[in-house]
This record gives C-alpha cells, sequence and structure tokens, in this order.
C-alpha cells in the first residue's frame, strides 16, 4: 500500500474538524442504512480493504494515463476518509 504523504489534505490545516467529523458519521449512517455499522469490527475491515482496492485502482488509473497524478492525489484524499471512518468507529 503507498504510503499516503502525497495525499491533497480535504481540509486546511487548522480547519474545524467538524467537516470530517460529519464526513465519519456520514460513513456511519449510510453502514446503519444496510443493516451494518463500523463498530463491528470485520464490518471496519471489509471497509479498510475497500478503500485499499480503490486506491490500488486509483493508481492503475494514473499509471496508464487515465487520470493524473494529481487528479489521484486529490481522489486519494477521498479514500482516507473511508479508513478514517472505518479507525473511528472501532474507538
Amino acid at each position: 500500500m503507498d504510503n499516503n504523504d502525497n495525499v491533497i489534505p480535504l481540509f486546511k490545516a487548522g480547519s474545524d474538524s467538524a467537516e470530517l467529523r460529519y464526513l465519519v458519521e456520514t460513513w456511519q449512517a449510510q453502514y446503519l442504512h444496510h443493516g451494518q455499522s463500523l463498530t463491528d469490527p470485520k464490518t471496519a475491515a471489509s471497509l479498510r480493504v475497500a478503500m485499499e482496492m480503490v486506491t490500488f485502482a486509483l493508481n492503475g488509473a494514473c499509471k496508464h494515463g487515465a487520470i493524473t497524478e494529481e487528479q489521484r492525489d486529490q481522489l486519494a484524499g477521498i479514500v482516507d476518509v473511508g479508513r478514517i471512518a472505518a479507525d473511528e468507529w472501532q474507538k
């Protein structure tokens, strides 16, 4: 898996984390809508795997010229929110 040093953050440093909290809660709400919960370790692990696969797809798309590195990095920021959501609901 890539080191996420190249990921463009969704929020500026020092910004209120309310936006991130909202997105993390939205992930959970969507899972609840489907009768699942990110508080379940298996469900959270499954989300991490899905985000890993999306990362692989983004890297492949970039490698083959379908998207630019900048586009990949911007999309990787969105993928990271999924990872964060999986981790947050396991705390």
